[in-house]
């Protein structure tokens, strides 16, 4: 759950789209049942960890596209960690708009939560990655529950492949103001998850890039 160097939030200018990439996927009928995307809080914004919330002015497919490939951040203050929530944001949003395209199918935006064992700290330097893996990680966040081991983690992705009760669609994540415990529609912290319009412009926005 939290963005490293590595990760799309905080993706450098030549890892970032360009237009005109070719993906493969739902047209070439290679998805089965079940599409899972891997969520993050930081969509909506972790306070413990300064994480903010993102915000965009308009959500049209202009500015969530400007998002995607970095211009967003042309006359602002870089924040890596509101890059990285955006991205997750969208790529929710997105899915929004896939589950009312293909119906006979499933799709299920799932954050596994603050979770140790992963590489989040991978491009950290050596004694802040050994800190964080063998002490932040698995021991230091669950005690003060902003983390939690990697088997809650994987759980939640078990479950979001196997659980028919959750909504395909959806974006499940932890409560409001947590990181870890029960998840829940985020629709009910963010309304616009639920937007047929913005959901709209997120695939607008991301056809831009592919196609």
């Amino acid at each position: 759950m939290t963005p490293g160097r590595s990760e799309p939030g905080t993706r450098r200018a030549w890892d970032r789209p360009r237009p005109g990439r070719r993906v493969r996927g739902l047209a070439g009928g290679k998805l089965g049942e079940v599409a899972i995307y891997v969520g993050s809080e930081a969509a909506r914004g972790v306070p413990k960890l300064l994480i903010p919330r993102p915000a965009f002015a308009t959500s049209s497919a202009d500015e969530l596209a400007s998002a995607i490939d970095g211009s967003y951040f042309n006359n602002r203050k870089y924040q890596g960690s509101l890059d990285y929530g955006q991205v997750k944001y969208i790529a929710a949003l997105w899915m929004g708009f896939l589950a009312r395209k293909h119906t006979d199918l499933r799709f299920i935006t799932m954050s596994p939560g603050n979770t140790a064992g992963t590489q989040s700290f991978s491009d950290a330097s050596a004694p802040l990655r050994f800190v964080a893996q063998h002490f932040l990680q698995p021991i230091v966040f669950p005690a003060l529950g902003i983390g939690h081991h990697l088997q809650d983690g994987a759980r939640r992705i078990a479950d979001a492949l196997t659980d028919p009760s959750l909504t395909s669609g959806a974006f499940y994540a932890s409560a409001e103001k947590k990181i870890t415990g029960p998840v829940i529609d985020q629709a009910t912290i963010i309304p616009d998850l639920r937007s047929t319009t913005i959901q709209d412009h997120a695939d607008q926005a991301i056809h831009r890039f592919i196609h």
